[in-house]
């Protein structure tokens, strides 16, 4: 068994070699969960997946901007939101299109959700059954508003609403299900409108007069996810501090109203927390939230899987003393999974864990951001204002830290200052989670990077990415043409491709069924430098490094 070794430091060496600015700067081998992490810089349209010594494995290109969020799927392709340009939403700035890329680069799936009163805006969620969840706005014009009891009102409202997709061809998808929050509102300042009602005793709706201020983007839901043990839904409500959960049971007309549906509640509010000041039910003190992003379940086999986590970004509440960090909230449920009151309030009074920096000043993200629990019980946190990826363990300490160094859309030299790098999220993917994938880490992604001798732990890239079978290449290195050799024991569909170092295919040499036997294929020497060939079949992959030279 080999050794592994217990911490790896990116360090500059001495000499003529720059200041290090980005890229890793701590890998504790040891302690960190070994995986891919998943990102995109919010100006730039590559999305990045890197191996944990910061070395990139993959990307995926689109022509829009994100709009914000991001995720891959277990097929290697990418389901993003992308930013659209339109009249109507413009200020906003994001959203507005729904994209899923293939590995290879091919768009599978592209749906525009934007009109005069839509747009798809921050967050998405892939589904178990293939359809996508999605936030978008609901826009109520200045009478609407006001026929629903909302006073002071000086523009439109840009409400929120949850929109469930099903895709049904390249460019279409079909709406299965629909929440909206205007169906939900109370208020108690006008009895003759139909929404009237006394607030405190109706937690379960949303007041319509809270935040009058005369900006459309009243609520500013910013993440949203799914629970299929549950179906529930999550939503983060950032201009509100609190975050919600919605029954999924229901028939779209049922989660217009306040029954039907597994919990008889119809689309009204099951649970909500962070600031009781909502409903009546606390004061500031009781306020726990503060601008939060990415609220979701913990997933089954983690450590405090069933409960939510959070990224509370200004925990520390407004002034000079702001301060960031991710809770764990365990909320209190009866026998048949009802959410409880307590007293008047959804409790508890307090997160069950939390992380902050130390100082607390250390660790402040105002905006966007995420975290989330990994497999060996870490937690792997985007500081997204600032473009930091860093992983904890349960006693704090960090064990792998990453800055982003695309900025503004583009690669920064090691060394540069680095701002304008901003994050929506970071996740990471364990190596399991995509099959038949070459992942091997090619270059960093900062230009002009320093040497290093990071290695990801023994067995990861031996495992998906060398030859581990009867694969070979001759002459090799080569300045010529080369000779591909393979046996197969049986007869099967076989798939032979050349990918350069960042795991971009170049070419497909053969996808088809073979014999068994031993088959020869010839690569002609068209490239230049290092690159991967890959043999994917039903018995065994293999990826070996073939190098081109030039005379």
């Amino acid at each position: 068994m080999r050794t592994l070794l217990v911490i790896l430091l990116i360090v500059c060496a001495t000499g003529t070699h720059a200041q290090q600015t980005v890229g890793l700067f701590t890998y504790n081998q040891q302690k960190s969960y070994n995986g891919l992490t998943l990102f995109c810089q919010m100006g730039s349209t590559t999305t990045y997946l890197l191996d944990n010594c910061g070395r990139v494995v993959h990307t995926w290109n689109s022509k829009y901007r994100p709009g914000h969020n991001y995720y891959m799927l277990e097929d290697g392709s990418l389901l993003r939101a992308g930013s659209l340009d339109t009249n109507t939403f413009k200020s906003a700035g994001s959203g507005g299109i729904i994209e899923r890329i293939a590995w290879d680069g091919t768009v599978l799936w592209s749906y525009i959700l934007s009109d005069d009163t839509t747009h798809q805006h921050h967050d998405i969620y892939p589904m178990p059954n293939g359809n996508i969840l999605a936030i978008a706005w609901d826009k109520r014009n200045n009478a609407q508003a006001k026929s629903a009891g909302r006073i002071n009102v000086l523009t439109d409202l840009w409400s929120e609403q949850i929109i469930e997709i099903k895709p049904t061809g390249l460019t279409t998808g079909e709406v299965v299900w629909r929440w909206r929050v205007w169906d939900h509102i109370i208020q108690s300042g006008d009895s003759l409108k139909p929404t009237y009602g006394i607030v405190k005793d109706h937690p379960e709706r949303m007041n319509v007069n809270y935040g009058t201020l005369p900006i459309p983007d009243w609520l500013h839901a910013n993440s949203i996810a799914y629970n299929p043990d549950l179906n529930q839904v999550i939503i983060s409500m950032h201009n509100t501090h609190e975050f919600w959960i919605i029954d999924h049971s229901t028939t779209i007309a049922e989660a217009a109203s306040s029954k039907g549906g597994r919990y008889g509640k119809g689309g009204d509010i099951l649970y909500r927390w962070g600031n009781p000041i909502l409903y009546n039910s606390g004061t500031a003190a009781d306020q726990k939230l503060r601008g939060q992003h990415h609220a979701h379940w913990i997933p089954k086999g983690f450590t405090d899987a069933g409960n939510i986590m959070v990224f509370n970004n200004r925990a520390g509440g407004v002034g000079v003393n702001q301060y960031s960090s991710v809770d764990i909230i365990k909320p209190p449920m009866d026998e048949q999974g009802n959410y409880k009151l307590e007293s008047t309030r959804f409790g508890p009074d307090s997160a069950s864990w939390r992380y902050y920096g130390n100082p607390l000043k250390s660790f402040f993200s105002t905006n966007i951001s995420g975290a989330e629990r990994l497999p060996n019980g870490n937690t792997f946190i985007c500081d997204g204002d600032n473009g930091v990826f860093f992983e904890v363990t349960p006693d704090n300490e960090i064990v792998w830290k990453y800055v982003n160094p695309v900025k503004q859309g583009q690669p920064i030299k090691q060394g540069d200052s680095i701002s304008s790098n901003p994050v929506f999220r970071a996740v990471r993917y364990s190596y399991d989670y995509l099959k038949g994938k070459t992942l091997v880490g090619g270059n960093p992604i900062e230009l002009e990077p320093l040497p290093s001798n990071c290695q990801v732990p023994t067995g990861v890239e031996e495992e998906h990415a060398t030859n581990n079978s009867t694969l070979s290449i001759a002459p090799n290195p080569t300045s010529g043409d080369c000779t591909i050799s393979f046996s197969l024991e049986k007869p099967q569909c076989v798939s032979l491709q050349v990918f350069d170092v960042l795991g971009n295919l170049l070419q497909t040499i053969a996808n088809t069924e073979l014999p068994s036997g031993t088959h020869s294929y010839i690569l002609s020497n068209t490239f230049t430098g290092a690159m991967y060939v890959r043999l994917s079949c039903a018995e065994k992959n293999s990826t070996i490094p073939v190098q081109f030279i030039r005379d």
